[in-house]
């Protein structure tokens, strides 16, 4: 049987992919913490969504987000063993948004996040998003 805990973090820091650990309020670790808050944020999004096209899109997301965990956390000498995000990646997403930005219409003023609850989730995942940008440039 596994535990959830290995107690190896009880000291102040954390493992990474490769020789080393880093103390936790290390920015490559904050950003790979807000990385995986953000993969949950979607994850309620998708939880909530009643929408097959976005459920697919934001699964791939989720997946494509673990790949780019791992390559943050990796050390430099390993970095390039873990990158998954290519310009493939990044053309799909941006097809994807422009798919669903033609069954959406645009608003016309800021849209106050709680109309439904998906479209909340799906707003606070947007601002994780965002946060999570932030962190890892």
């Amino acid at each position: 049987m596994s535990n959830f805990y290995t107690r190896k973090g009880d000291d102040g820091t954390t493992g990474i992919l490769g020789e080393g650990r880093l103390p936790k309020y290390h920015p490559r670790i904050e950003a790979v913490g807000t990385l995986d808050e953000t993969t949950a944020a979607l994850g309620l999004a998708r939880a909530l969504s009643h929408s097959p096209q976005v459920n697919v899109i934001l699964v791939q997301t989720q997946r494509d987000l673990y790949g780019l965990m791992a390559e943050v956390a990796a050390t430099p000498e390993n970095a390039e063993r873990f990158r998954s995000i290519d310009a493939s990646r990044v053309e799909w997403l941006e097809a994807q948004t422009d798919s669903l930005s033609e069954t959406v219409e645009m608003p016309a003023e800021f849209i106050l996040p709680g109309e439904t609850p998906s479209g909340g989730a799906l707003s606070l995942a947007r601002t994780v998003v965002r946060r999570a940008e932030r962190r890892v440039v």
